[in-house]
């Protein structure tokens, strides 16, 4: 037997854009297959020019088979899940900030799971936080990942000199 699903989700607006998704597959016995693949994508804007941008993709695949030894059904087991957030705030002197995370999980010699994620936050003042993630286990295995970053431009002027400041994780 095999099953499969995924569940995918997006949130946008009030300066954020945030992702979801979980994909997973199961097969049991030989000739068993079963995938499952996801994805969602968000964008926010606002009238002064700030952005913020999500996406993830998650995909699984699981095989079963049949356990050379005992002729007994093996059962392959294949979970991928994703999600991201991007933000910008309208308070002076506040940073973009970008995060992706993965998390990729297998059972067996005919699972396979995938993913990748990725956020993104422009500011109005020039600010760009960028963070992404992409991964796959095959196997019997673990796949984990997570970025952040956050960015921020500062000037000031006296009349007579201008200082800048940036940052970024």
């Amino acid at each position: 037997s095999a099953s499969a699903q995924s569940d995918s989700h997006s949130t946008a607006g009030g300066g954020a854009a945030g992702t979801s998704s979980h994909s997973e597959a199961h097969g049991t016995g030989a000739g068993a297959t079963a995938s499952a693949n996801g994805g969602a994508s968000a964008h926010s804007e606002d009238a002064a020019g700030n952005t913020a941008d999500s996406s993830v993709s998650t995909g699984a695949t699981a095989a079963g088979g049949t356990d050379p030894t005992t002729g007994d059904d093996t059962t392959d087991d294949a979970t991928a899940d994703g999600s991201t957030a991007a933000a910008f705030v309208h308070a002076p002197d506040t940073p973009g900030s970008a995060e992706a995370a993965a998390n990729l999980a297998t059972v067996g010699a005919g699972a396979t799971a995938s993913g990748s994620a990725a956020a993104d936050v422009t500011t109005d003042d020039g600010s760009v936080a960028h963070a992404d993630v992409a991964g796959s286990s095959t196997g019997t295995g673990t796949a984990v990942g997570h970025a952040f970053a956050s960015g921020t431009t500062d000037a000031t002027s006296d009349g007579s000199s201008a200082t800048s400041a940036s940052t970024a994780d």
